[in-house]
């Protein structure tokens, strides 16, 4: 690097000498060197914070492929516990000689029970309208 530049001086319209010490040299690479790891900054945060990468992004599609079937799943177990709480109430009914399935009878008309497991099964007799 030369020790010396020259200037432009408008009034005179003539270049002037300007000597360049080492406090000038020292100033300007000390700048070039903190605009160079700002921007390196700049580029990193946006390569890792700002943009996805192409895994990442699997991942998301993946992520949501994955709740989507968890709601289906719990809307299904929503219905099948519906069913189950359905097939709770409903008893057997035998009239003549076959047996249906009825909700659950009033308690006049019942002729016996059977709980197990959880569940309870009637055989019920209904009274023959006059």
């Amino acid at each position: 690097m030369p020790n010396s530049f020259y200037h432009f001086n408008p009034k005179t319209l003539s270049f002037e000498k300007v000597k360049v010490s080492f406090k000038s040299i020292f100033k300007r690479v000390v700048w070039i060197f903190i605009s160079g790891v700002a921007f390196a900054l700049i580029f990193v945060w946006i390569a890792f914070y700002v943009i996805d990468s192409p895994k990442v992004k699997i991942l998301e599609k993946e992520n949501n492929e994955l709740r989507g079937e968890v709601e289906q799943l719990s809307a299904r177990i929503d219905k099948m516990s519906d069913v189950l709480l359905d097939m709770k109430t409903v008893t057997t009914t035998s009239i003549g000689s076959y047996s249906r399935l009825i909700p659950y009878p009033p308690a006049n008309v019942i002729h016996s029970c059977l709980k197990t497991r959880g569940w309870t099964v009637c055989h019920v007799q209904r009274p023959i309208p006059n």
